[in-house]
């Protein structure tokens, strides 16, 4: 199933406030219209030189699939452990990077 974006939000620049909260999730809607095809087409109808503003008739063309609540649920919580996976791994090659440096450093000097 697919719906408009603003079928179930009203805009207040520069946020989404979602009414019907019992058919989309505001944490689906925020993954949804972060998601490539979404930004595509929202990028695509964009007007402005220096700032960029997508108007809210683009807005309201942009049709978002909505899955049942339990799967926007999990859509919402697979996507924030992939974030959070991906902050750990930077991370952990943050670390990784440092140790070598340091280890690295100490080879040089002879220690």
């Amino acid at each position: 199933m697919y719906i408009k974006a603003l079928s179930y939000t009203q805009v207040y620049p520069p946020s989404f406030l979602v009414t019907k909260k019992d058919l989309v999730l505001p944490e689906y809607l925020n993954w949804y219209i972060s998601q490539r095809d979404a930004l595509i087409f929202l990028t695509s109808r964009a007007k402005g030189t220096v700032q960029k503003m997508i108007s809210k008739q683009a807005i309201e063309n942009l049709e978002v699939a909505l899955p049942s609540l339990e799967k926007q649920k999990n859509i919402v919580a697979l996507a924030t452990l992939i974030a959070r996976e991906q902050t750990l791994l930077q991370q952990l090659s943050d670390k990784r990077e440092q140790y070598i440096s340091t280890v690295l450093m100490q080879f040089a000097k002879g220690e």
